[in-house]
């Protein structure tokens, strides 16, 4: 079972035709792509603040650990679950940049694959046409 949130512009009405082109729809589940591509993914998805949080966290843990003297086993295991942190958080970090950029939630929506809860979302969304 695939869980999706609907997100829209701010200015945009639920009946709206342009709806089916400004919709994000973004998966609440864990981010493969987010896991082994973090950069890129944050690029892709346009999520600049999280990208900068990112390399000052990354920047700062990797300066405090080599300050320190943390054997580099132990910064490959704390980078290995600072990356599964990250994947599993991915969706709920995407959420938040899209309410920063003037987003809203208006749905969650469940299906069996996201065209299917593309389907249901704008089947109660849009008007139907008559018959």
């Amino acid at each position: 079972m695939a869980v999706y949130t609907v997100h829209i512009p701010a200015g945009l009405s639920g009946s709206s035709l342009a709806l089916g082109e400004r919709a994000e729809f973004v998966a609440d589940k864990f981010c493969w792509p987010a896991l082994f591509f973090a950069l890129l993914w944050m690029i892709w998805h346009r999520m600049w603040w999280v990208l900068a949080g990112y390399l000052v966290v990354t920047v700062t843990v990797a300066g405090m650990a080599n300050l320190i003297g943390v054997n580099e086993t132990a910064i490959a295991w704390i980078s290995l679950a600072a990356m599964l942190l990250f994947a599993s958080e991915a969706a709920s970090l995407r959420r938040w940049s899209l309410s920063m950029k003037g987003y809203r939630l208006v749905a969650v929506v469940t299906g069996h694959n996201r065209d299917d809860c593309e389907r249901r979302f704008f089947d109660d969304w849009v008007p139907q046409a008559p018959v």
